[in-house]
């Protein structure tokens, strides 16, 4: 295994109303760390978060501290999700982007920035109950489009290389 994908994650408050200790580096962030040392090729990529908006007391300021336990490791490829992507209509590149407003933010309690990459995440047409399509907001859109692309780059790489690309490169 390469690459993974994780589309889900820990909100700031939890079920039973009790906040999560946003930026801590934690007993599970550990695990993670520990698991992708012991793996130097395994990638996981995660979902950061939809908290961007939501509001609570610990927060050093408004917007910031919103992500909680694997968020905040170091090994993996945590995900934000962009919106108002703008592409050149002549070269197809990228113009610009924002990160969308429910996005969950770092940094870190030790000053790390997070999330590490943001992926369109806004208004994607995925599937829906009932055998239907319909469109879906959140790092959970996000996550599979940025662990996609990493998994291109690890097979250009392989390519290239006749080997695998570590997970820190």
């Amino acid at each position: 295994i390469l690459i993974t994908n994780q589309s889900y994650g820990v909100p700031i408050a939890n079920i039973e109303g009790d906040e999560c200790l946003g930026g801590a580096y934690n007993n599970t962030a550990r695990v993670w760390d520990n698991l992708t040392n012991l793996y130097p090729y395994y990638l996981p990529v995660y979902a950061g978060g939809n908290d961007g908006s939501v509001e609570y007391e610990a927060s050093p300021a408004p917007g910031f501290d919103k992500l909680t336990t694997n968020s905040n490791s170091k090994n993996l490829l945590i995900v934000a999700n962009a919106a108002n992507v703008v592409l050149d209509g002549d070269t197809g590149v990228m113009t610009s982007a924002i990160i969308n407003s429910g996005s969950s933010q770092g940094p870190t309690d030790d000053g790390r920035i997070k999330p590490d990459i943001a992926g369109l995440g806004t208004s994607i047409i995925s599937t829906a109950p009932g055998n239907q399509y319909g469109t879906a907001t959140g790092t959970s859109m996000a996550s599979p489009n940025v662990a996609g692309s990493a998994l291109l780059l690890q097979e250009l790489y392989g390519n290239l290389n006749e080997d695998f690309m570590l997970s820190s490169t």
